[in-house]
């Protein structure tokens, strides 16, 4: 299924933010792959007021989002997807600005990374029948994540790629930990299980989480009976099975 696997681990953060580096790092250490969805529209801008709900005695977490000219080289080693060029609200857009904000969104992430861009993540979560129907039939995107309601579950939606709901969010440790130990006890599963992880990694910083989310990282790597992939990796295994 995934390469021989039947096991698979992917990873998604939205919004393209200095926090990034730190996460990519930490996924670099154990062999782990993620996509990253970056709104374009707002490269290089800086946040100099911290978010309250992000915001700790020890810590204020850093929401400027990462330049133009360093996409490239910060991402190199994972994906980097679409998250629209402004962060819109795709449901409560015309149709023309939903394929607008897509389309462009894509364009310029390829411009800068070199290849070419399938999937994304959409702003909120949100995403309705008619917008995934117009990123289907306008553009060549043709996987997204949507969020409003967590899976916490293993079990692939092959036949609902452009609204894929994700395992669980990474800042959640009663929930995530729970889940991966459950998922590394299944030796020999019956059907595929895919370990989707979701979130932002400011709120890594903002909620003091990153020593925690290491132990999750250390966790669940290296298992010979894993793929460990990108959203696109993943996917592709999926796609290629149905």
């Amino acid at each position: 299924m995934f390469h021989g696997k039947m096991k698979a681990v992917t990873f998604s953060f939205d919004d393209g933010v200095q926090d990034d580096k730190i996460m990519i790092k930490m996924l670099d250490k154990y062999g782990l792959k993620g996509t990253f969805n970056i709104n374009t529209g707002r490269m290089g801008l800086v946040r100099r007021q911290p978010d309250p709900r992000f915001t700790t005695p020890n810590h204020d977490a850093d929401h400027s989002e990462i330049a133009a000219e360093e996409i490239k080289e910060v991402y190199k080693n994972h994906e980097v997807a679409v998250h629209t060029v402004s962060h819109a609200r795709l449901p409560k857009a015309t149709d023309e600005e939903v394929i607008r904000q897509v389309e462009e969104d894509r364009k310029t992430i390829e411009s800068l990374v070199g290849y070419d861009v399938v999937g994304m993540a959409y702003p909120y979560g949100d995403v309705d029948d008619r917008v995934a129907k117009l990123i289907a039939e306008n553009t060549p995107i043709w996987y997204g994540r949507a969020i409003p309601d967590t899976s916490d579950f293993y079990d692939l939606q092959a036949d609902n790629l452009l609204q894929y709901r994700p395992t669980v969010h990474f800042s959640k440790p009663d929930v995530l930990f729970p889940l991966a130990e459950k998922f590394l006890a299944e030796k020999n599963p019956e059907k595929p299980m895919l370990l989707y992880v979701w979130g932002h990694t400011y709120e890594a910083e903002g909620y003091e989480y990153w020593d925690k989310f290491e132990e999750f990282c250390k966790m669940i790597s290296g298992k010979d009976d894993t793929f460990y992939g990108t959203n696109r990796e993943v996917f592709e295994c999926i796609r290629n099975a149905k």
